[in-house]
């Protein structure tokens, strides 16, 4: 690519989305979380863990999506079923080319949504 510069230039979260068939964010119904990543080539990656708390941390894997194209915006979706009410924290982690389950890679981008399951009226949040 030489020097171009365009408004992508390197892999990113452009977009985390969170929604619920459920009438509210709770334990035991399941949330659908959509990654809109730009891929900066196929062999990217996205990969989603929770953690059931916010005091402590605790990071479990929740899986990973490959890239198929590359220099374009891609939606990844993966579902989460919250074990507890309480606050929860998904964390999205782009990577490249090799696949990581680390998810405090210094090199990797990353990003944090925190949300309550206790019944929040909404069923569905964007960020």
């Amino acid at each position: 690519m030489g020097d171009w510069c365009g408004p992508y230039s390197s892999r990113s979260i452009e977009r985390i989305t969170l929604t619920t068939t459920a009438p509210s964010f709770r334990q035991g119904y399941p949330i659908t979380v959509t990654v809109s990543i730009f891929c900066s080539t196929s062999l990217d990656y996205v990969h989603l863990y929770v953690s059931a708390s916010t005091s402590p941390i605790s990071w479990s894997f929740v899986g990973s999506a490959k890239c198929v194209g590359a220099w374009r915006v891609e939606n990844k979706t993966f579902t989460y079923i919250p074990p507890n009410d309480g606050w929860y924290v998904i964390r999205a982690v782009v990577t490249g080319s090799t696949p990581s389950t680390c998810p405090n890679n210094p090199t990797s981008e990353v990003d944090d949504v925190a949300g309550e399951g206790r019944g929040s009226s909404a069923n569905s949040i964007r960020i």
